[in-house]
């Protein structure tokens, strides 16, 4: 019979539990995180995101750009102007009225199209496991 060292067996057990435990959520899993997050978020972007929403006035659109004064809500509209190019604003809603400078203004709700929050690079490499 083959007489083993007890510290062999100690750290055999103890790399065994730290292997099999995700660094990120550090939960017992036998498939990390850490491996399929990259392909996960392609997932997302390649379905395609819920449009962006934001409040604004003034809206204008020229010269293949859009641009508004930005609201933070229905009823109160700041001098922040914002730009965005054309053909990403894809819908515009009335949703209430405010005044600026003694005048009512239309208050709108823009949609726009949702900025790729994650860029999958070309070549991902996946650690071994």
């Amino acid at each position: 019979m083959v007489r083993t060292k007890p510290w062999l067996v100690i750290a055999s057990l103890l790399a065994l539990a730290v292997g099999c435990i995700d660094p990120l959520t550090l939960q017992p899993t036998t498939n990390p995180s850490v491996a399929t997050r990259p392909y996960v978020r392609y997932g997302e972007n390649a379905v395609g995101r819920a449009p962006e929403q934001v409040l604004g006035r003034d809206l204008s659109v020229a010269a293949g750009e859009a641009r508004w004064i930005e609201c933070r809500t229905v009823d109160t509209c700041g001098t922040l102007e914002r730009r965005r190019p054309a053909d990403e604003l894809v819908a515009v809603e009335t949703v209430g009225e405010t005044t600026n400078d003694g005048r009512s203004v239309p208050v709108l709700r823009l949609s726009l199209e949702a900025r790729p929050a994650h860029v999958v690079p070309a070549e991902v490499t996946v650690p071994r496991y």
